[in-house]
Order: C-alpha cells, then sequence, then structure tokens
C-alpha cells in the first residue's frame, strides 16, 4: 500500500484501498461512506458480471459468484487489513429492478 499512500489497518485504510482495487475500481462501480475509524459502508452500484447474470438469468452463475466468492472474499479483505475487522453483508442480489444497487457491505473493527 505504501505506492498508494495508504497506510493504517483501520476501515478508512480499507475503504481507501477499495478505491484503487484492479477489481473495482474500473470495473465495479462503488461508493464508500465512512461512518468512522472504525465503521465503513461500500456500495456496489453497479456490477457487470451481476448484469450479464441478470441478462442470461443465470440465477446459479450469479448466486455462486455474489454468496460463495463474494461473501468470503469481502471478509478475507477485510481480515487482511486487521484480523478484527468484521464484514457483513448488508445487501446481496437479487435486485428488485435494474435501478437497485448490486450489493453492500459493511466493514467494522468492534470496540475491545
Amino acid at each position: 500500500m505504501d505506492a498508494l499512500n495508504i497506510s493504517g489497518n483501520d476501515v478508512a485504510a480499507l475503504l481507501k484501498a477499495f478505491q484503487f482495487a484492479p477489481g473495482e475500481a474500473g470495473w465495479i462501480d462503488i461508493e464508500c461512506e465512512l461512518k468512522n475509524n472504525n465503521l465503513g459502508i461500500l456500495t456496489a452500484t453497479r456490477c457487470p458480471a451481476l448484469e450479464i447474470f441478470e441478462a442470461t438469468n443465470e440465477t446459479v452463475r450469479q448466486k455462486h459468484a455474489c454468496e460463495d466468492i463474494c461473501i468470503p472474499g469481502m471478509r478475507i479483505t477485510g481480515e487482511l487489513f486487521n484480523p478484527k475487522m468484521t464484514c457483513r453483508a448488508l445487501k446481496l442480489p437479487p435486485r428488485t429492478g435494474p435501478d437497485d444497487i448490486a450489493c453492500q457491505w459493511e466493514f467494522e473493527i468492534p470496540e475491545a
């Protein structure tokens, strides 16, 4: 993270890193809301993979990608910054319509 001038092991550092991550920046449109340094929300406002799954009615593949890959992937990403960091999916597909968000995640470092 030195090249990006990102330091720390809190949620603020994680959300900064997500804005540059190759899997998100330029591929998935995200918004980050930092409540405080230990609590933040990441919202995927647009996900091309989800749009393809929806257009082709690939519900099994969509469920696999969003639940089997993204849930543990987001948790592990948080833990790489801080082993105490938790991740909780606030919203997962299916969406109510094309203008609905793709997914939403809460990252938190609980107070000791």
